[in-house]
This record gives structure tokens, C-alpha cells and sequence, in this order.
């Protein structure tokens, strides 16, 4: 509640307002943070830092971010100013992230360098007012894209000069962002000092757990989005954990999960296999063929069976590696590399999901707002007096073209991957490959060295 009552703007992004044009001197400010270098850091570093920190500690951890976060943040408009076409960096969503982002940086500005712990607690309140604001921004990016690309067939798109540089770009925005959520996350959550946790990274994190949890969610969502699912098992022990963040491993699991039950509910549910025969190319009537199948399985007393998705968990020497097993239908071979592009979705941008929340009170988990979360996936954040929801507005199952694309960055982050295989007419296998990070961040290997994380959270040229 002391957190709710200094976070005044937590939800105000939920609505997309329009945030005001960025006036000249502002933009002059964040032409010159941009500019600056900012300082690299190692995941020991980041591990060190939030390993129980002391009051001093944690003053000196929020002096570095009210130093550092503003270059980053300026870097980051910047970016999206100069290296996107100007057909989309004038969509009104893009507009809007650069003015959010030039807004948190007149903020962090404004606000005095923390000389005290009473001035520590009040800065982590405005960072994580900041970071409630920050899980919609691939949703406004989402919308300022479908934009651009309104007008514009699958061919047009892939034969557009500009696609290739739009693509680079949105992946170095995307990678340099969840840099900058580390940071403010790991700050945040560093204050409640628990056992086998440095802030977000846990030293024993167990992937079948997390895997466990992400399964019922988007069990769940699937449901709540088409009126059935199919059952997702995990397969794999408790007791093997590696040293990982896992909000990072739920957010990447789920939204694989998600692809699965939709394409399984899709290609076995009576209901939908009709609807999918009636489908024209007008994305109207596709729409309207949707709602109404949706209406339909709503309202059916008893939901068709339908083959369960697995998830494998194997720990190896080196790596983790997570297999998604579904029979969805697959894609066709030709269609593999639309999967990871910023403007590629199968499902009807504005088709509806639930109008109520999920089963126990969440009310998302959709593709584009991360969730913020820490020992409970499923659940918002603790972190003592530092407590905030996820924020969401309805359940979304799918339609923004982001979610496998933003899963592999994820991935790629820590210096993993993401692959998929596709069986035409049978379904998909996905592997996420993980790579270990030693017990306590202090014994990585060569590939997460060179990974983003390794590097300093900043892998654009300009930082």
C-alpha cells in the first residue's frame, strides 16, 4: 500500500494514451545522454549487487541506476527516432514509446541523486512505477506495427526494402530492454533478502516447476480465449535446477505453450476445424467466423477431447534444453521463417478473448506485457514492502505477432536459443536451449560471456 499510494501512474499506459509530443529541449537532452557510454556490467556484478544487500549497499546500487538509466533509456529513443523507417516511426504507437521513454528520463532526472535510505526508498518506488509502465510497451510497439502494416500483404511485407533494417532494429530495442528491466527489476526485488535469490536471478531455479506453473496458465488462457484447451504435461523431475531468472524461463515457456494450444484447439476442436472450411480471405468475415465459432464452443455443455501438448525437460552438462511438443498441424516449410518476424500472426489482430479474468483472479499473461514475477510465476511480485500486480487488462492468447519472436530474444539474451521444427499436417516441436550460469553467476561459459547479458545489457552500437 506505501508503494501503490508513490505510483500514481502504474495503469495509466493500459489505455494507450497519446503522451505529449517531446519538446525541443527534452529531445536536446536525450540527443546528449545518448550519446554517453554506459558503463558494462557482468552478471557477476548483477548477482554481487543483489545478493542480500545492505542499506549501504542498496544506496549505492540506486545512485549507479539514477546515473545510468537515463543514458540508456535516451539511447533507446533514439533508436527508434533514427533507425526505423520513417512510415513507422510516425505511427502514433512508436510516437508514443519515445514519448514515454523521453518522459522517464525527465523524470529520473528530476529527481534528486539518493543520499540516504529514505531517498533510496523513494527512488525504487519511482522505478517501479516505471516498470509497471514499462510491461505495455511491446504492445504499443505491436500497435504502431499492425499499423504499417495494414495496408500491406505477407508478400508486400517480405519483399519491403525496409523490412530487414525494421527487423534489426526492433531486436536491438527489444534485447537493450530487457536489459534495462534487469536492471530496475533486480534493484526492486533485492530488498527482501531470501534464501538461494540475488534480486531476480535464483541460484537454483527449477525448470519443470516453472514449466509446471506456465502450463497451467496457458491452459487456462486458452480456455478462457476459445472455450477449451488441450492438457499440457510436464515431463522431467523437481529436484534438477540450474542457476537462472524465472520470470525470464515462465514468459519464454508460456508463450510457446500458448502457440501450441491454440494451433492443437484449432486443428482438433469440431467446432473450430468447421469454421476453419468457411474462412475467406477477407479478414472481416474471418473475424466473424471466429467470434461466432467461439460463441459456439461457449456454449456447448461438454468440450471436445483433444491430444495433450507435452513439455520435456532435459538438464544436461552445458545446457537446459525445454521441448514443446504439439499436434497442432505444423506450418508449412516454407513458412518457418515468418515465425520470427515482427510482422507475422496467424490469428485475427482484434479477435476477442475473455471478457472475464482467468481462474484465480489474473486477469492476463497475453502475449506483449511480461510478467513481472519472481519465486511465483503465476502470481505477482513480492518483494517485502515493494508489491505490485501484473499488469494486464484481459486475457490474450494471440494476434500481435510478438510472441515467439520476443521468446527467442528472451532466449538469446543468456546466450540460449529457441528452435522450432515443424511436421506439416502433424504439429510443432520447439526447443528452448538454455545455458547454465554456474552456481552463483561466477563460473559461465564463453557462449553467455558474449551474450547480451555478458556484455553490459546494451548491444546496439550507439550504447
Amino acid at each position: 500500500q506505501q508503494l501503490r499510494s508513490k505510483m500514481p501512474r502504474a495503469k495509466r499506459l493500459l489505455a494507450f494514451p497519446t503522451r505529449p509530443a517531446i519538446n525541443e529541449e527534452l529531445m536536446l537532452r536525450v540527443e546528449e545522454l545518448a550519446r554517453q557510454r554506459t558503463t558494462p556490467l557482468s552478471l557477476l556484478d548483477l548477482y554481487r549487487f543483489g545478493n542480500h544487500p545492505s542499506p549501504a549497499q542498496r544506496l549505492r546500487n540506486a545512485q549507479f541506476l539514477h546515473f545510468e538509466l537515463p543514458r540508456r533509456i535516451a539511447q533507446r529513443v533514439i533508436e527508434l527516432r533514427d533507425r526505423l523507417p520513417p512510415g513507422l516511426a510516425e505511427k502514433r504507437g512508436i510516437q508514443n514509446v519515445m514519448g514515454w521513454y523521453a518522459g522517464y528520463v525527465e523524470e529520473l532526472q528530476a529527481f534528486p541523486k539518493p543520499m540516504d535510505s529514505e531517498q533510496e526508498y523513494d527512488f525504487t518506488c519511482l522505478l517501479a512505477s516505471i516498470l509497471c509502465d514499462h510491461t505495455s510497451i511491446p504492445r504499443a510497439l505491436a500497435h504502431g506495427i499492425q499499423e504499417y502494416r495494414a495496408d500491406m500483404s505477407y508478400e508486400d511485407l517480405l519483399l519491403d526494402p525496409d523490412r530487414e533494417s525494421i527487423e534489426q532494429t526492433l531486436t536491438g530495442f527489444y534485447t537493450a530492454r530487457i536489459g534495462l528491466r534487469f536492471l530496475v527489476e533486480h534493484h526492486i526485488v533485492s530488498n527482501d533478502a531470501r534464501e538461494g535469490y540475488s534480486g531476480i536471478i535464483a541460484s537454483h531455479c527449477s525448470p519443470r516447476q516453472v514449466a509446471t506453473a506456465a502450463a497451467a496458465d496457458a491452459e487456462r488462457l486458452c480456455r478462457a480465449a476459445l472455450g477449451n484447451a488441450p492438457t499440457v504435461r510436464t515431463i522431467g523431475t523437481d529436484k534438477d535446477d540450474f542457476c537462472y531468472v524465472p520470470s525470464h524461463l515462465y514468459y519464454m515457456i508460456v508463450e510457446t505453450l500458448k502457440n501450441s494450444c491454440r494451433a492443437v484447439v484449432e486443428k482438433h476442436d469440431p467446432i473450430y476445424r468447421a469454421a476453419a472450411l468457411e474462412v475467406s480471405p477477407s479478414t472481416l468475415l474471418d473475424q466473424r467466423i471466429r467470434l461466432e465459432a467461439r460463441q459456439k464452443a461457449f456454449a456447448r455443455a461438454t468440450p471436445a477431447e483433444l491430444p495433450p501438448v507435452k513439455v520435456i525437460v532435459a538438464m544436461g552438462e552445458e545446457d537446459v534444453t525445454i521441448k514443446v511438443a504439439d499436434e497442432g498441424g505444423g506450418v508449412p516449410r516454407s513458412d518457418l521463417r515468418l515465425l520470427w518476424t515482427f510482422f507475422y500472426t496467424t490469428f485475427p489482430p482484434s479477435f476477442p478473448s475473455s471478457p472475464a479474468p482467468l481462474p484465480g483472479g489474473r486477469a492476463g499473461g497475453g502475449s506483449l506485457d511480461e510478467n513481472v514475477t519472481v519465486t511465483n510465476p503465476a502470481g505477482n511480485v513480492s518483494a517485502g514492502p515493494f508489491t505490485f500486480p501484473n499488469v494486464g487488462t484481459e486475457p490474450v492468447l494471440a494476434g500481435h505477432g510478438m510472441g515467439l519472436p520476443l521468446s527467442r530474444i528472451y532466449a538469446r539474451y543468456f546466450g540460449g536459443d529457441l528452435e522450432v521444427k515443424s511436421l506439416e499436417g502433424f504439429g510443432m516441436d520447439s526447443y528452448l536451449h538454455l545455458c547454465k550460469l554456474g552456481d552463483k553467476c561466477e563460473d559461465i561459459g564463453l557462449q553467455v560471456m558474449r551474450s547480451p547479458a555478458g556484455r553490459d545489457s546494451t548491444p546496439t552500437e550507439t550504447s
